[in-house]
């Protein structure tokens, strides 16, 4: 066989594995809360920049493997007006606070959206495009960064589902614990494919060619 013709075999054998690899689908990465419609009351994300005039909150989270985020969602009341932000940061361990006081959220970003919160209860989801590895990470949302310029009041009158890790800050450079209230904080993603998965693949399509070229010749 000429080196062409390996290459191209090769090609073909990578492109067939990727072709059989297995469908893998958006999941469900965060949801601190299943959202009920209910608004009894809200905590409202609202900034200028500074740390004084800024309330943020968010969400601590964990990735095992490379993911693509595709969505951020949260549950938002009717005393919301203009846009907030979303960020994605990096955490030193689970569960713990963003290495930076608010104002300087934007120095660890690894990704931001700004969108519109409309003035009325419901359950608002974003698309969001990020890959991120293996490793502990938060999202926040808060407004005076990135160019938002709002506030948005997240709802407390969710189910939690289990005992998610949010936090906040009040005000101030500190961030602090919030206790979970309902609060609905959503994240999804699709997890990405290990290459030695496909390369496998293609060593197993490579054996079955093998075999029937050999049934041929035979």
């Amino acid at each position: 066989m000429t080196r062409t013709a390996s290459l191209l075999s090769g090609a073909a054998l990578m492109a067939l594995a990727t072709a059989f690899a297995p469908a893998v689908h958006a999941a469900t990465i965060l949801e601190t809360a299943s959202f009920t419609g209910d608004d009894p009351g809200d905590y409202t994300v609202i900034g200028d920049g500074t740390n004084a005039n800024s309330r943020f909150m968010g969400a601590s989270f964990s990735l095992t493997g490379l993911t693509d985020i595709t969505s951020i969602g949260l549950g938002l009341g009717r005393y919301s007006s203009g846009s907030i932000f979303a960020a994605i940061i990096p955490l030193a361990a689970p569960g713990a606070y963003p290495s930076v006081a608010p104002a300087d959220l934007a120095s660890i970003a690894l990704g931001e959206i700004v969108f519109s919160v409309p003035a009325v209860t419901t359950d608002l989801t974003e698309a969001f495009s990020l890959r991120l590895g293996a490793g502990d990470y938060a999202i926040v949302f808060g407004s005076g960064l990135f160019g938002a310029h709002g506030y948005g009041a997240i709802t407390s009158g969710n189910d939690t589902i289990g005992t998610p890790l949010l936090f906040q800050s009040l005000y101030g450079p500190d961030w602090l614990s919030q206790y979970p209230d309902g609060i609905r904080m959503v994240v999804t993603g699709t997890p990405v494919p290990e290459p030695a998965s496909t390369g496998l693949l293609a060593v197993g399509l490579a054996g079955l060619l093998a075999m029937r070229r050999r049934r041929r010749i035979g």
